[in-house]
């Protein structure tokens, strides 16, 4: 076989190179041979390397590399002045686009499944919220991102496994949570946010849908898996972002839809309860919410439906929600 068609040896080269030029700028910095122009041509040479090599091959290597980048930007990323970007000087661009990179699949979730069915899809994009975390995005100097998303864009709504390349983008993510600063944390959170009001947003306008999603359980079971892990670990509050505001009523709006398994829905009422528990919004911070029709005054009915239900671990789990709610209630009195 050829080498240019052995795809493990492709990878390994390109890893090495990258390794190379890291290691050539960790040496320049660590001597003081440098200055800050020739510093960020070293960075931005490195970039856009990397860039190229993403952008073609298998997209499992396209995985594999931002979560190898994201290692040894973390490394290196701190120590060189030109990317010292905030006041705790931490570079934060490259690494932040490597993390949405990783996430790309599950964005592509509504061009695939509202294509067609959905002549009104603009509607989904009259929010606010939504409006500045994209702002947010394009104006911290993501073009790089914004081309590769583009250059992906069709090989990835092509795919009929998409649900299962968006999986592995979700444990690429997760188990590289260690590398995570806050705030690259809080934009895993929103980003992933918004993917699941994809999902309800989809299912509601088109319910025949939901056969399509109704089997994804360990698609589901991972998505609000790692909502829960980035909340916890990293304390993520409505004061960090304020899509935490609607992370119940999401969670509410998604269990709403008919026929999720049960493993689904486990996860969905574990992620309820720790949105409960770190006081995820401002009025659940006192457990005041008088309005009627709020997802809190609803949250009670769901509850009992769930605590009849007939898998033992759905009941388990509602009664946990309620633990929560109740003693919640009691410290603030």
């Amino acid at each position: 076989m050829p080498v240019a068609q052995n795809e493990g040896f492709v990878f390994d080269f390109k890893r090495v190179m990258f390794i190379m030029q890291f290691l050539e700028l960790h040496v320049s910095v660590a001597s003081n041979n440098y200055n800050e122009a020739s510093a960020k041509c070293s960075v931005q040479k490195l970039m856009n390397v990397f860039v190229s090599n993403i952008s073609k091959g298998h997209f499992e290597d396209f995985l594999k590399f931002c979560n190898f980048g994201q290692l040894y930007w973390s490394l290196m990323g701190s120590k060189i002045p030109c990317c010292k970007e905030d006041k705790n000087n931490e570079a934060i661009a490259f690494a932040n686009e490597l993390m949405l990179l990783k996430l790309l699949p599950n964005f592509y979730f509504i061009l695939k499944y509202c294509r067609i069915a959905i002549p009104d899809l603009e509607v989904l994009l009259i929010d606010e919220l939504r409006d500045d975390f994209i702002q947010k995005i394009l104006k911290t100097g993501y073009e790089r991102t914004c081309r590769i998303c583009y250059v992906w864009r069709d090989y990835l709504t092509m795919q009929v496994d998409l649900f299962d390349i968006s999986l592995k983008s979700l444990l690429y993510t997760i188990h590289s949570r260690k590398y995570f600063s806050k705030e690259r944390a809080v934009l895993a959170f929103q980003a992933l946010i918004y993917t699941l009001k994809d999902f309800t947003f989809i299912i509601k306008e088109d319910p025949a849908k939901i056969e399509i999603f109704i089997n994804q359980v360990s698609y589901f079971s991972s998505l609000f898996d790692v909502l829960a892990i980035l909340i916890e670990e990293f304390s993520i509050t409505w004061k960090d972002s304020f899509e935490a505001i609607d992370v119940i009523a999401v969670s509410f709006d998604f269990l709403s839809l008919p026929n999720w398994p049960a493993q689904v829905v486990v996860k969905t009422l574990k992620l309820i309860n720790i949105a409960i528990a770190k006081y995820m919004s401002p009025n659940l911070a006192l457990l005041v919410d008088s309005a009627t029709d709020s997802t809190v005054a609803l949250l009670g009915p769901l509850l009992y439906l769930k605590l009849r239900d007939d898998e033992p671990k759905v009941k388990e789990t509602a009664l946990d929600v309620v633990c929560t709610i109740s003693r919640m209630s009691n410290i603030s009195k």
